[in-house]
């Protein structure tokens, strides 16, 4: 278990492409969290969500050379 990718999402962070992957769990019984993420030169990411009316609520905050990549299931859909 990793804190930062089972509990919060970030499942690859991509510092030559500056990507991140980020798809939140499904079956946490948390109902909500979030964290910031240092990226280097004073950068940081902000990942995190909450459940609403039994769904989840991403947060996602990139800095703007950075960009979200989409997940597998993101792109199955």
């Amino acid at each position: 278990l990793t804190y930062l990718r089972d509990i919060i999402g970030v499942r690859e962070i991509d510092y030559r492409a500056k990507t991140v992957t980020f798809a939140p769990p499904q079956d946490v019984k948390i109902e909500s969290i979030s964290m910031e993420v240092p990226l280097g030169n004073g950068e940081f990411l902000t990942a995190g969500w909450k459940k609403e009316n039994g769904k989840i609520v991403e947060e996602l905050k990139l800095p703007n050379s950075w960009r979200r990549k989409p997940t597998k299931a993101a792109l199955s859909n």
